[in-house]
């Protein structure tokens, strides 16, 4: 088993109960997304590394060695055209936990020719971004695409997160909020 970056909502459970993790996306007090550590087993998270890592052994090593995991984990980008926009696009384990890797992000911005893009994680298993500055059209429709997925029936361990975030030169610079009901509210 091999331990990878996982993202996590920031009510994500696993906290209480001793997951190691630490705030991506807001505060300690108000923590909005959140890595934490998964050992990989056939494409599926089969536990989190503890607080108490026993048997991964110190704490920074195993983050090191579960971002290079990730950066040696191949990334299949498919890059959609739209009229003049672009969209790109990814599915699969771990596509959301692309965000964590300035390489993988790099390359996205190559990809779709930007310095400013909006990616979204609505779900474990997508990734959709465009140009910050793509067609008001094409920005309507990424935001419906994402609130389809975020709300789509399915386990809600799957829900990461029902903002896009932004990226500059591969750097996350902040966050686009979409406006639309949480899973199970009117």
């Amino acid at each position: 088993m091999r331990v990878f970056p996982v993202l996590k909502p920031g009510h994500w459970q696993g906290v209480v109960f001793g997951a190691r993790a630490h705030v991506w996306i807001g505060t300690e007090t108000e923590p909005e997304l959140m890595v934490a550590y998964g050992c990989y087993d056939h494409g599926l998270v089969s536990s989190y590394v503890t607080n108490e890592i026993s048997g991964h052994g110190h704490p920074d090593a195993l983050v090191k060695e579960a971002f290079d995991n990730l950066e040696a984990h191949h990334t299949d980008f498919e890059l959609v055209e739209m009229g003049g926009d672009r969209v790109l696009i990814a599915a699969g384990p771990m596509a959301a936990e692309r965000v964590l890797c300035q390489s993988h992000m790099l390359r996205a911005h190559d990809k779709l020719g930007v310095d400013e893009m909006m990616v979204s994680i609505a779900r474990r298993d997508s990734f959709m971004a465009c140009a910050a500055d793509a067609s008001h059209q094409l920005r309507r429709t990424i935001a419906a695409l994402h609130a389809e997925s975020w709300l789509k029936p399915g386990p809600p361990s799957d829900r990461i997160f029902n903002q896009l975030v932004v990226f500059n030169h591969g750097n996350k610079v902040g966050t686009v909020n979409l406006v639309g009901p949480e899973p199970g509210q009117a």
